[in-house]
């Protein structure tokens, strides 16, 4: 089953400024004369590709749960956790960098005491689906 991430507002308007602002000062820089032909475009393409990482994250943020698999996805990044590695689990708050885009978060603790922390939207859904995949697991 697949879960998107939840996405808190203040979260979003921050990673998506922070992404459109370098094409916002490019094209700042184009129009008052500061930059132009060649240097533009190579400027421009630098610039891109923080914010299409970011883009790419900010969009392909989501988790993955079969009956032996939790697979993370955050742009390019990819994790895979056997559900029979996790130790517990819990609904968290927290602003830790993670391949999240909210605070209301999900502290998984597995292997030999490796810790992420996710945020699904629908987290009772997420929880009851870890809980029967990962029966093992300590859980709040």
């Amino acid at each position: 089953m697949v879960f998107k991430s939840k996405v808190d507002g203040w979260l979003a308007a921050v990673l998506l400024g922070v992404a459109f602002l370098p094409i916002l000062m490019i094209g700042g820089a184009i129009i008052f004369g500061a930059i132009g032909g060649r240097d533009a475009v190579v400027i421009g393409v630098a610039l891109s590709f923080p914010s299409l990482l970011i883009l790419w994250m900010f969009f392909g943020t989501f988790y993955f749960l079969d009956k032996e698999l939790l697979v993370v996805r955050a742009g390019p990044v990819r994790l895979d956790v056997p559900l029979s590695s996790i130790k517990s689990f819990a609904p968290v708050r927290s602003v830790v960098a993670a391949p999240a885009l909210s605070t209301d978060r999900v502290e998984i603790v597995y292997g030999d005491y490796k810790r992420l922390l996710i945020s699904p939207e629908n987290r009772d859904a997420f929880l009851a689906s870890l809980r029967a995949g990962a029966p093992q697991a300590a859980h709040a």
